[in-house]
């Protein structure tokens, strides 16, 4: 089924189809460019460096950036990408299994903000742009020149509009959608799958559920829940 997939003509159809299946609505572009930052951690080392591409979804607090994204993940076996949500300059060279063809998935792009000497931001852009990332350190036995290998993709999120420089530059920039008819698409979603829960003696007035003081108990509307357990 796995090959099948793969080869599809319709195979960026297709993904959408399965990441909308999974429950998000619309953001039709962003899963593309999802899949095609993330598959491009496959694509070979050439003389001028990595042909990996990076993309950062900025947005609102809640506007939706993570929703899409994680959902996308789920296509991708767990060997396929390294999910974080921050980390220091150095992690990246403890890592067991490495980098090496990975998607790196920063949850937050906090630590990559414009600010000052940023030394994450200086690992990740040459880890993305050159295919590999290295340092010296001294130790008793002498120098040691640790060293991760890409190539290596990059997606993270953020409230911020712009990151690092030399990092924003070498990415793309995308944004959730939060236009009135997704919000709309959204709500209509949510109306036809909860459900209207009246436990006891539950009243409504124009400013929503009231409380039965005699039972001691709220009711309410629980928007996709379809069962729900007192």
């Amino acid at each position: 089924m796995a090959e099948r997939f793969a080869l599809s003509p319709t195979l960026f159809r297709d993904k959408i189809d399965r990441v909308n299946l999974l429950g998000v609505l619309g953001e039709s572009k962003n899963i593309v460019i999802y899949q095609l930052v993330i598959d491009s951690r496959l694509l070979p080392l050439k003389n001028g460096g990595s042909q990996a591409l990076a993309v950062k979804n900025s947005g609102h607090h809640g506007a939706g950036k993570s929703y899409p994204l994680l959902n996308s993940l789920r296509l991708y076996p767990d060997n396929a990408y390294h999910f974080i949500s921050n980390g220091s300059a150095k992690s990246r060279y403890q890592l067991e299994d490495g980098l090496k063809h990975k998607a790196l998935i920063l949850a937050e792009a906090a630590a990559l903000e414009a600010r000052g000497d940023n030394e994450l931001a200086y690992a990740i852009r040459s880890l993305v742009s050159e295919g590999s990332v290295g340092y010296q350190r001294t130790e008793c036995s002498g120098t040691v020149l640790c060293k991760v290998e890409g190539p290596t993709s990059l997606v993270t999120t953020t409230i911020k509009g712009r990151l690092e420089k030399q990092l924003d530059n070498r990415m793309f920039t995308i944004h959730p959608d939060t236009s009135s008819s997704q919000t709309e698409k959204i709500i209509t979603r949510w109306d036809n799958g909860g459900e209207l829960y009246e436990m006891y003696n539950l009243s409504l007035d124009d400013d929503g559920p009231v409380m039965d003081h005699n039972s001691g108990n709220y009711g309410g509307f629980v928007p996709l829940a379809h069962t729900l357990t007192v």
